[in-house]
C-alpha cells in the first residue's frame, strides 16, 4: 500500500514539475516565418497554472502552427527546438472553435486553423494537454441575392441559430433566375464587409439533402448556387464548415 501511495505521488510531482516547466508559450507558423529564435506570437498566463491564451493573426500565407515552450538561438536550429514542441496527434489536424484538441510532446506536426488572413484567440492548456481556437459564432446569418434583390444591407432571408453550436437554419424562397446563385454573410452592411464575411462552396450546385463542404469567401465574388428554384430549408454549421 505504502508503495503504491508513493508511486502516486510521485508521479503527481512529476506531472506538477511538467507544468512548472511551462513558463512561456510561443506560437510559431502564424505568420509564415518558421524561425526558431523567433516568435510569431506569445500567449500570456491566465489566472489558471498552466493555462495560456491570446490573440494571434495569422497571415495570408498561412494556415498552420505549432506550440513551444522555448526559443533557440539561431533561426533553424529544428533540433534545439524538438523537444519544446507541441503538435497534434495527425497531420492535417484542423482545429474547431471552441473544440479543444489533444497535444503532444514532442513533435513535428503543426496545427492547423480553418482560415489563412484570420486572427483566432488561442487556448493552450497544459495541465489537460490540449488546444482550443476560442471564439463566438455570429447571432444570424444573411441570405443574399436568392430574391434577385441583390442589396448589400437588406438581406433576402436570415437563418437562425440553432441548439447546436454553430449551426444555422432557415427557411429561403429562391426566385433569381440569373444562376440561381445566392450568398451567405456573417456580417452585412456594404459590399466591402460582405466580401470579408461571406462563404463560398466548391460544389456548384449544392447537393441536396446532404451537407456541401462551405469555405470562407475571404473577397471572393462567387456565388453559391441551387439545382432549381423553389422554397427551401437551409442548414449552415459554421463549426464544421457545411451547408
Amino acid at each position: 500500500m505504502k508503495k503504491s501511495l508513493h508511486r502516486f505521488f510521485a508521479a503527481m510531482l512529476m506531472a506538477l514539475v511538467a507544468v512548472a516547466a511551462q513558463a512561456q508559450c510561443f506560437i510559431i507558423g502564424n505568420d509564415n516565418q518558421w524561425a526558431t529564435n523567433k516568435a510569431g506570437a506569445e500567449l500570456q498566463s491566465t489566472s489558471t497554472y498552466g493555462v495560456y491564451e491570446g490573440e494571434v493573426s495569422f497571415s495570408n500565407a498561412s494556415q498552420w502552427f505549432f506550440i513551444t515552450t522555448k526559443l533557440t538561438s539561431s533561426d533553424s536550429d529544428w533540433d534545439g527546438i524538438s523537444s519544446y514542441r507541441y503538435g497534434p496527434a495527425e497531420p492535417y489536424a484542423k482545429l474547431k472553435i471552441n473544440e479543444p484538441m489533444d497535444m503532444f510532446n514532442p513533435s513535428d506536426i503543426s496545427f492547423m486553423v480553418p482560415f489563412t488572413n484570420e486572427t483566432y484567440r488561442i487556448r493552450v492548456d497544459f495541465n489537460a494537454g490540449q488546444v482550443t481556437l476560442l471564439g463566438e459564432f455570429p447571432d444570424e446569418l444573411y441570405i443574399i441575392g436568392s430574391d434577385a434583390v441583390w442589396v448589400a444591407s437588406v438581406p433576402a432571408a436570415v437563418l437562425s441559430k440553432t441548439a447546436a453550436e454553430g449551426v444555422y437554419e432557415g427557411s429561403v424562397v429562391f426566385t433569381n433566375s440569373w444562376n440561381y446563385g445566392f450568398l451567405v454573410a456573417s456580417k452585412i452592411g456594404d459590399w466591402d464587409i460582405i466580401s470579408q464575411n461571406r462563404y463560398t462552396s466548391s460544389v456548384c450546385p449544392l447537393r441536396m439533402n446532404r451537407f456541401n463542404p462551405l469555405e470562407k469567401g475571404n473577397g471572393s465574388s462567387s456565388n453559391i448556387m441551387v439545382p432549381y428554384l423553389g422554397t427551401f430549408e437551409v442548414t449552415v454549421d459554421l463549426k464544421n464548415m457545411l451547408i
